[in-house]
């Protein structure tokens, strides 16, 4: 039996560091296991695929070769598309996760509506946590 790890390639730090779910599935699809990236899996040698999925929806996959006996890395790529690139060339490495956790600012307006005479206000606050609630481990 082996160990499938996984690590996140990013250009932000903070999908780096993220504790993202992952699935392992056989070559035929077939669910092994589900885990976290900061968790490797036991595995029998063969083709594995495994994928993550980020709050937004997006989904990274890869497949990876598992040799008897011997422990393998799954590396998922997140390529964001909403990478802020700033006029010096660099980007902001925390504007793709906190895209991830709650929309932009101004992405947000207050919406009436008036239904039979009756109108209403909306107001939406959003709390945004970051690590696993699952396992509580978390900071807000």
């Amino acid at each position: 039996m082996s160990n499938l790890s996984f690590q996140v390639k990013s250009k932000s730090a903070a999908l780096r560091r993220s504790d993202l779910p992952v699935e392992v599935r056989k070559a035929d699809f077939a669910l092994v296991a589900s885990s976290h990236v900061s968790k490797s899996v036991p595995v029998s040698p063969g083709t594995y695929f495994v994928s993550t999925s980020l709050p937004s929806g997006e989904r990274s996959f890869t497949q990876v070769e598992i040799p008897e006996d011997k422990d393998a890395t799954a590396i998922l790529e997140i390529n964001t598309l909403d990478s802020e690139e700033k006029a010096d060339g660099s980007s902001s490495e925390q504007a793709p996760a906190a895209h991830y956790l709650l929309e932009e600012a101004d992405n947000f307006t207050v919406a009436d509506s008036e239904v039979e005479g009756i109108t209403a206000s909306i107001c939406v606050k959003l709390r945004a946590y970051a690590g696993n609630l699952t396992s509580n481990d978390y900071r807000l």
